[in-house]
């Protein structure tokens, strides 16, 4: 793999391959952007391009840099996530790399730090690194990952060079969603189109079957279904997801905790069902929430179908066929359903009962 391989980024690539090209790389790099857009691709082939040994301006994938580097086993790359259990980067792993930039690389011209989620590296660690970051005493490049740039102190944004991501075209994101499942080409496409060019999303969405209940349970409400039945099979569904979330932040943290020291294992409170509950809620939002924009996108997709528009132009692309043959929504019903949506949205976010919302909900969705 080589710069070659990221799409749909023409900007930011031109300004990587100029850093490589003139053979100044700036010590601080902010790679910022929409989720899912290949932000952290993009850094793992720069770091590997700048280290590589051919010098060609990108990275060759035969030198013994480049095969380290595609093998996450390059002693001068390191990629920084934050910790599952807090959700930051703490000051002491901060502390770490400002003490292993005082010595030169290994073997290479440049250590390079990637920070992933970088608007997770907490406030006290970020002014910790800001000496070094405008300094670095060895050849050291800081390349910061993030959805939300203002989530960084200004003094680290004004030291680092700016990498605008956008957004990736649907026919992109249907491509990757083919390269890791066994989707057709036109559910893929259609995946993409409701990620709006995002692939972490649409990746995410191929594997779950949260589309296929919210489309057969509206279906069921459009065709009669009591709403409150609609509801409860909704709330059975949900439950069902709070327990599988439940399941793998269970797993994901008795990992993180066999991969301490006995030393920080020692520090680590014994009762993390606070910080479990936290997660679990706060993945259950999310999912809450991505079930509400599936729903409003159905709805849109009723309103443009019953004007006549191409199949093309429909988020749910391969459902047109089902969407021509629906009611035809007007743009006053149409406003008044998004409105709902909106509504039962805000409640909970307020932690409002979710059975009643979503139960309301329904009962605006057939009126």
């Amino acid at each position: 793999m080589s710069l070659t391989r990221i799409r749909d980024q023409e900007a930011a690539l031109q300004s990587l391959r100029g850093f490589l090209r003139h053979g100044r790389i700036p010590a601080g790099l902010l790679f910022w952007g929409p989720d899912g857009v290949g932000k952290r691709l993009a850094a793992m082939e720069f770091a590997k391009a700048g280290n590589c040994k051919e010098a060609s301006g990108d990275a060759c994938d035969a030198c013994i840099s480049c095969r380290k580097a595609e093998q996450a086993m390059h002693p001068d790359i390191r990629m920084i996530v934050p910790a599952r259990k807090q959700r930051i980067i703490p000051v002491a792993v901060v502390e770490e790399i400002i003490d292993m930039v005082m010595f030169r690389p290994h073997e290479s011209p440049y250590r390079v730090f990637i920070f992933e989620d970088a608007d997770r590296i907490n406030v006290q660690a970020q002014n910790k690194l800001l000496k070094t970051l405008e300094e670095p005493p060895t050849p050291a490049v800081f390349i910061f990952l993030t959805s939300q740039p203002r989530q960084l102190l200004p003094t680290i944004r004004s030291r680092c060079q700016s990498v605008r991501f956008g957004l990736l075209s649907p026919a992109t994101v249907a491509d990757i969603i083919q390269q890791h499942t066994e989707l057709d080409r036109l559910t893929a496409e259609t995946l993409g189109a409701l990620a709006y060019g995002q692939a972490g999303p649409a990746l995410e969405m191929a594997r779950s079957d949260r589309r296929t209940v919210v489309l057969e349970l509206l279906d069921r409400l459009e065709s009669g279904e009591d709403p409150l039945v609609v509801t409860e099979e909704l709330g059975n569904y949900l439950r069902k997801r709070e327990e599988e979330i439940g399941r793998e932040i269970q797993d994901a943290f008795a990992r993180d905790t066999s991969e301490l020291d006995a030393d920080d294992r020692a520090d680590t409170p014994r009762d993390d069902r606070e910080v479990l509950e936290a997660e679990i809620a706060g993945k259950l939002r999310r999912e809450v929430r991505e079930i509400l924009r599936l729903i409003a996108f159905w709805q849109r997709d009723r309103l443009i179908a019953g004007l006549g528009v191409p199949p093309e132009k429909l988020l749910n692309r391969d459902r047109a066929e089902k969407l021509a043959d629906k009611v035809r929504c007007s743009p006053e019903q149409y406003a008044r359903r998004l409105e709902a949506i909106e509504k039962a949205g805000r409640y909970l976010e307020r932690n409002i009962g979710r059975d009643r919302i979503l139960r309301d909900l329904f009962f605006e969705l057939i009126n």
